[in-house]
């Protein structure tokens, strides 16, 4: 599984640099705001505006603006079309809730490399076209589908690493692109060839883990390397198979879990 990116702490962009519009209870930026837009280089929307919630980043939002990095809330679910192309000194992006990633959201961007958050369900037509210092990405188990020419045309792409089965895909996803695919022993949907390029199957090595203990009612999980890019889900059925990932307390670089009493499971990946 992916994990989400972590969220900055840096200060809010100001509200007066943002346009917005309110539908619904729910807030859509639309662009900036501001007389200078040249120097608003980092962007981080807030998570509520006037009350509501955040919850998408419109069409054509920030088309051609001079943005270096991007953060979202996870109140932001949608990107909706070309919310982001022509950043071309975009280079990073951290968008925790987000479930669409919308027709040529990134088109000439993105990045070097990327990871997407456990979230994403859906990418789609020309959603990241011609990035071409894209290097590698990595996809959700929870993506379902990529739309036509998603990642046509990346120069640069050589590494697209699935975490999970086999999303349906749409025509030329990786056109002119030189990726080859990755993708973890026990994924279903793939055979040699996945969109025309190359498929190598990964053998899955367990998650390193220095100690787990119980104290003061919480399940003490120290990962050897860190809590960097870990993703942790719970579920009260291992039949039913229904897991949900969840934002744990972390401490001295411990992940600290409930104990309930209730038969509640956990899985940790990276």
């Amino acid at each position: 599984l992916v994990a989400a990116l972590s969220t900055a702490h840096a200060q809010h962009t100001p509200v007066a640099d943002l346009s917005y519009t309110i539908n619904n209870d729910e807030v859509t930026i639309t662009g900036l705001n501001n007389e200078n837009n040249e120097y608003i280089t980092d962007l981080n929307i807030p998570p509520m505006i006037d009350g509501y919630p955040v919850t998408k980043i419109g069409a054509d939002a920030f088309y051609y603006a001079y943005l270096h990095s991007v953060v979202l809330p996870a109140s932001v679910t949608h990107i909706e079309d070309y919310a982001f192309n022509f950043n071309l000194n975009l280079a990073s992006i951290e968008m925790p809730g987000v479930t669409h990633i919308e027709m040529g959201a990134f088109y000439y961007c993105g990045f070097t490399s990327l990871t997407l958050p456990a979230s994403l369900t859906s990418i789609g037509d020309d959603a990241f076209y011609d990035c071409d210092s894209l290097t590698s990405i990595t996809l959700p188990a929870s993506l379902t589908s990529i739309n036509d020419n998603a990642f046509a045309q990346c120069d640069s792409l050589s590494s697209v690493t699935f975490l999970g089965n086999a999303p349906t895909i749409g025509f030329n996803i990786f056109n002119l692109s030189p990726a080859t695919i990755y993708i973890y022993e026990g994924a279903t949907g793939f055979g040699s060839t996945f969109g025309g390029r190359p498929v190598v199957v990964l053998a899955i090595s367990p998650l390193p883990i220095d100690s787990i203990t119980v104290e003061n009612g919480n399940l003490i999980i120290k990962p050897t390397n860190g809590t960097d890019g870990i993703t942790i889900e719970q579920t009260d059925d291992l039949v039913d198979g229904t897991w949900t990932t969840i934002t744990p307390t972390i401490v001295d670089g411990c992940i600290q879990l409930p104990v309930s009493g209730t038969a509640d499971y956990y899985r940790l990946s990276n």
